[in-house]
């Protein structure tokens, strides 16, 4: 197998490719067949190599930082929204009739809309902490951090091994992932080749 040339974080040019293609979302197999490597070899990568475990969890903090930055964003606009609900008006049409003469005739009025209005009050309340929902809930709670949540999800839906390495300790310190569980699924074929390293 021919020498690979490691770049100044000690990536190969195929292991960049790879993590350009699990920063798209990709999995690690399907990475690894863009890149055209054994569909192992990504995931032994990310459990064995230093470098590239750094840049694989560094894009994993950046995927989560990103996701954190676009829910603060949707916070403030529905917060915003919520605010403006307290203002909520209907318009309603009102048959009026004289009492003298019996015509009657339709006027447009805009209304105050109660219930809008109450609604946005519950939620402002609900997250000033001063109105709370009551739910009997059996057992101990446990607190997750976003970037927390964002990994229990991933782990739920099939994607363990996407999950930083350090989020994943933490989830299992938590009781929230089995500490018999695999991070990257086990290997059972494969191809295997030493890579020289440069000499120093």
């Amino acid at each position: 197998m021919p020498k690979q040339h490691h770049d100044k974080d000690g990536l190969t040019i195929l292991q960049r490719k790879a993590l350009a293609f699990l920063a798209q979302g990709m999995s690690t197999p399907a990475a690894a067949a863009k890149v055209g490597v054994d569909r192992t070899t990504v995931a032994r990568w990310i459990r064995t190599d230093p470098a590239f475990q750094a840049k694989f969890n560094a894009l994993h903090i950046s995927t989560v930082e990103a996701a954190r930055h676009q829910f603060n964003v949707s916070s403030e606009r529905a917060s915003e929204r919520v605010v403006d609900m307290l203002d909520a008006t209907k318009n309603a049409a009102l048959t009026i009739q004289c009492p003298n003469c019996a015509s009657s005739f339709e006027v447009e009025a805009t209304l105050p809309d109660s219930k809008t209005r109450l609604k946005a009050a519950e939620l402002i309340l609900k997250a000033a902490r001063v109105l709370k929902d009551v739910h009997e809930v059996q057992g101990e709670i446990t607190h997750l951090s976003l970037e927390e949540s964002i990994a229990l999800a991933m782990y739920r839906a099939g994607h363990a091994n996407r999950i930083p390495i350090p989020v994943w300790e933490k989830l299992q310190e938590k009781g929230m992932i089995s500490q018999h569980a695999q991070q990257v699924p086990p290997t059972i074929e494969g191809e295997f080749h030493e890579i020289d390293q440069p000499a120093e």
